[in-house]
């Protein structure tokens, strides 16, 4: 699963990159400092670390909205502030990790912020106004354009804090704070901006519980998770988990009980891949009541009892449909205010936050026959066995049917993938649908997927 997780998330970090080049051309670069451009990370220890940051230029990008044009502002390596309706401007935001009982204090050393007159910033329009996130099911035609006209009309200076940390909580061992850098502020009557060219930022964990911390890590100790802390913790030190390879990954399987002969090849495969494996049965006549209660009860329990000579599980495997009846397992609701099905709850076992200490993920069939197939499937692709591999070569990239953005992002984007990546050059053929014929594509887009595509790719609301 770890390995999934990892492809997913190179996919994401590909499919940015495209979408970020995919209007470059479009950008205009103001260059307003000779400081230089860079985020460093300095004296990282224990006790805390030190950040610099050096800024010299930004991008120009302008937006079309129901209220007329606005503009952008991009830097790279920065995100967005998401303060709805208000004016979106660069945050440079990080994840760092944090001892046990410690307290997050910073310093400023060397801070230096200057000031462009609307005349010196290239902006001719207001600033883009941050909007609410858009789901895939949502007609972007038919959500209203967020503006706080109070806040654009106001003669003063608009920003966030320059610098900021927030918890957010454990995920599986690792207690987790995020970093803010807004190094911007914005005059929407003046069209000035101020900009913070640079900044010395020093970061201190104060009365710490090492001795805390280290059990936490010992209890929990994950080489799956450790290769992830690498890439988003800014501060991740990996010399802080030594023990972290002295005992397998354990894997826990929540299976009903007709289920479980089925399930002993996926089993066998994964004890010789040298997991351990817990197979627990759910429901009639077996172990754990098929309830929420239950099943949260006991994965609960199997992470509290964790030590550091016997860590805490890895994966957990849900075999089944998300019922109370026959041959499956009852998912959760996510929380009071929500319909949605998830089995999140199940691996939210460190505190009250929604970071996940397991990975999990389910076998989502209704009948044997259907394990079977999964099971098959699955040790065939972790194996490497499939009789012919040609397939991996081959791509669907569709953009959908999106009459706003369609025919400029999404067709813009596919394009570019193609031209730079999907591509006869990289050996790979791509079986391309732009909009607006991919809207009636349908039967295609199937017969290629059941071929057999080793990468699909749909873009659009």
């Amino acid at each position: 699963m770890s390995e999934k997780f990892a492809f997913k998330l190179i996919t994401l970090l590909v499919l940015l990159a495209i979408a970020s080049l995919c209007f470059a051309d479009a950008n205009q670069k103001v260059i307003f400092s000779n400081s230089g451009n860079k985020a460093q990370l300095l004296n990282n220890n224990a006790e805390g670390f030190e950040l610099q940051f050096r800024n010299q230029e930004y991008f120009l990008e302008e937006v079309e909205t129901p209220s007329g044009k606005f503009t952008r502002i991009n830097m790279d390596g920065f995100g967005f502030s998401q303060r709805i309706g208000e004016p979106q401007l660069p945050v440079y935001s990080k994840l760092i990790a944090v001892p046990v009982g410690a307290k997050v204090e910073f310093s400023f050393g060397r801070n230096t912020e200057i000031t462009l007159q609307k005349s010196e910033t290239n902006i001719t329009n207001r600033i883009y106004p941050t909007q609410p996130s858009v789901s895939k099911s949502q007609d972007p035609a038919l959500i209203s354009f967020e503006l706080k006209t109070d806040i654009y009309s106001k003669n003063e200076f608009y920003s966030g804090e320059l610098f900021s940390v927030a918890e957010i909580g454990f995920l599986r061992g690792v207690r987790i704070f995020r970093i803010d850098y807004e190094p911007m502020r914005y005059n929407p009557v003046s069209g000035e901006l101020k900009i913070n060219t640079e900044l010395n930022v020093q970061v201190k964990f104060i009365n710490a519980d090492f001795s805390a911390t280290q059990d936490l890590l010992a209890r929990t100790a994950s080489y799956e998770f450790d290769s992830l802390y690498g890439k988003i913790l800014l501060n991740w030190q990996k010399d802080e988990r030594l023990n972290v390879n002295r005992y397998p990954t354990k894997m826990v399987i929540l299976c009903p009980p007709n289920y479980v002969s089925t399930m002993q090849t996926f089993v066998n495969w994964k004890t010789q891949q040298g997991y351990k494996v817990i197979v627990t049965t759910v429901g009639t006549g077996g172990t754990v009541a098929n309830n929420t209660t239950a099943i949260k009860n006991y994965m609960q329990t199997l992470w509290n009892s964790a030590t550091a000579s016997d860590p805490a599980p890895t994966y957990l495997l849900i075999v089944g449909d998300t019922s109370t009846s026959g041959d499956n397992i009852i998912a959760n609701t996510g929380d009071t205010s929500s319909s949605h099905i998830t089995d999140l709850t199940y691996v939210r076992l460190n505190g009250t936050d929604y970071l996940p200490e397991l990975y999990f993920g389910r076998f989502s069939v209704a009948s044997a026959t259907e394990l079977t197939n999964v099971i098959n499937k699955t040790i065939t692709f972790e194996k490497t066995t499939m009789p012919d591999l040609s397939y991996l070569g081959k791509t669907v990239l569709i953009a959908g049917a999106d009459a706003t953005y369609g025919p400029t992002h999404g067709n813009g984007a596919i394009n570019y993938g193609t031209t730079q990546y999907f591509n006869s050059a990289h050996n790979i053929t791509s079986n391309t649908y732009l909009y607006p014929a991919s809207g009636s594509s349908n039967a295609q887009i199937i017969a290629n997927a059941s071929e057999g595509r080793g990468y699909i790719n749909y873009t659009a609301h």
